[in-house]
Order: C-alpha cells, then structure tokens, then sequence
C-alpha cells in the first residue's frame, strides 16, 4: 500500500500566532480532523455495527453533538484563554488560505475539549439516560484510552522531569495519517 507520512510543524509566537500559521500550512489537515475525523469516531463508542446511513446513527450523531456543544459552552470558562485563542488563530489561518474552508471554531472546541468531555462521561451512560435523549447506555462501549507516564526526582538525571504519552484513542480511519 501506499505509505503516509505525517508531518511535524515548529511554530513560535503567542498563542494565536501560533494557531495562524498552523491554520495557514494545515488548513486541509484541520479540516479532516475537524470533520472527517469528528464525524468517524462517535461509530467508535457503540458496542454494535452501524449502517452509516441507518436512522439510529444519524440520531447519535445528532444526540452526541448536542451534548457536545452544551458541553463546550460550559466549559469555555475553564479552559485557558491561550487556547481559545490558539484555536481562534487556526480557523482565522484556515480561512486565510482558503476562504471556502469548512474549519470552525465550534468543531476546533468539539475537537479539543468536548470529545475528552464525552469520554470521561461516557463511562456511567449518565449523559443518555435523560429522556430526551433515548439511546439505551448498554450500547456504549470504552474505547481503549491513552496511557502516560512521569518519571521525576532524584532518579533522573539533573533532577528533571519527563511525560510521555502513548495514543490509543480510535483513529476513526482518520487521524493514522493526519
């Protein structure tokens, strides 16, 4: 098959400097992620096969965006201006260099902090047992999680302190190679 290759991007400047120039190198890469990516993983947190298509996916598509962005619009206040602002300064760079681009500061904040809101919820199957949601908790199912590591102390060289992460999130056949 054909390889891949993802690509690694050195940025410097404040936060929304930063988020601009991403935006302008990456725009179609944010875009995937914003959309394709998004769109591809909600399949990922049900027990059971969907026809993309099917009536019920649609409807946990539209039912895992609402508490999305009631999420989202909750959280703002916590997340750090620097972020909002580097997020800001991607779409602002996406539209620069293509100004039909579909990247939205809303998906970015679905993106960066919704979708770990969801995971941290999804646990209970509290977030679907509200009456207007209707979808049945047994159908959920965890995904695999990221691991992570750090290592401090006087067991470090020069008393340094180091974190690792590994990604085990699903891919959604997406973000493999973005």
């Amino acid at each position: 098959g054909r390889k891949t290759y993802k690509k690694v991007y050195y940025l410097e400047g404040t936060a929304y400097e930063m988020g601009f120039l991403l935006g302008l190198m990456a725009e179609p890469e944010v875009s995937v992620m914003t959309d394709k990516y998004v769109e591809n993983v909600i399949p990922d947190f049900f027990d059971i096969k969907f026809d993309p298509n099917s009536k019920i996916i649609q409807h946990i598509q539209e039912v895992l965006v609402e508490i999305l962005g009631e999420a989202t619009e909750k959280m703002e206040k916590d997340i750090p201006y620097e972020l909002i602002m580097e997020m800001v300064g991607i779409v602002n760079g996406c539209q620069v260099v293509n100004p039909d681009t579909d990247v939205e500061l809303k998906a970015l904040k679905f993106l960066n902090f919704g979708i770990d809101y969801l995971v941290s919820h999804i646990y209970t199957g509290e977030i679907f047992k509200q009456k207007k949601r209707k979808i049945p908790p047994e159908i959920l199912k965890v995904p695999v999680m990221c691991n992570a590591i750090s290592i401090t102390g006087e067991n470090v060289e020069g008393n340094k302190h180091y974190f690792g992460r590994d990604f085990m999130f699903p891919t959604a056949g997406v973000f493999q190679d973005v």
